[in-house]
């Protein structure tokens, strides 16, 4: 079985016009229905983070990355996209 990578940092988060602090500090908050699913894409990719942290079978570990970079490469498309 392949080694399990180690998963791709998760943007920080930082404050943004609206007070929010939830969203990395350098998506625009222009768009508000973009910045909305944003918000929920890093959201669901930190929670898959964790939870596979939390795995002890690399292969469940594996799919929880797999996940996480798949949340991550929407919020990416949906950020330049705002």
């Amino acid at each position: 079985m392949a080694p399990v990578p180690p998963h791709p940092p998760i943007p920080p988060t930082g404050a943004t016009r609206d007070g929010d602090s939830t969203l990395p500090a350098d998506i625009p908050v222009r768009n508000a229905q973009y910045t909305e699913q944003i918000r929920e894409y890093y959201q669901q990719a930190a929670e898959c983070a964790q939870q596979a942290d939390a795995q002890m079978d690399s292969k469940v570990k594996h799919q929880f990355l797999v996940l996480m970079r798949l949340w991550l490469l929407l919020a990416n498309h949906f950020k330049f996209k705002s």
